[in-house]
């Protein structure tokens, strides 16, 4: 469960800010359409997220990924995901909506 002190940022895995270069996946309309989906969005630590920047998808996987500091990692659900487009996002979006209780870990007791 999250505490009231714990440090997390909301990351967008597309970058707020449309960069061609490093995200070639999309164009400036997929770019508007997608980023402020719930499926690009991800809970990371403020420094994590600072450090994660525009950077590349393939770059941002090694800030994503289980260690030090990233409890996150297991309901991320991009592990195995090599490739951030539009159906990346949708995939993503779904297996959030369909696993509220894990991703929040919510507890009913």
């Amino acid at each position: 469960l999250l505490s009231a002190n714990t440090d997390l940022h909301i990351e967008h895995v597309l970058p707020k800010i449309h960069h061609q270069d490093n995200w070639p996946n999309f164009d400036a309309e997929n770019h508007e359409n997608y980023v402020q989906r719930l499926g690009n969005l991800m809970l990371l630590s403020g420094s994590r997220n600072s450090k994660v920047g525009r950077r590349p998808y393939s770059e941002k996987l090694n800030f994503y990924q289980a260690s030090e500091g990233n409890d996150y990692w297991k309901v991320a659900f991009i592990d195995g995901v090599s490739e951030w487009d539009e159906d990346a996002i949708r995939r993503r979006q779904r297996q959030i909506a369909e696993n509220p209780v894990e991703v929040w870990h919510l507890n009913y007791d």
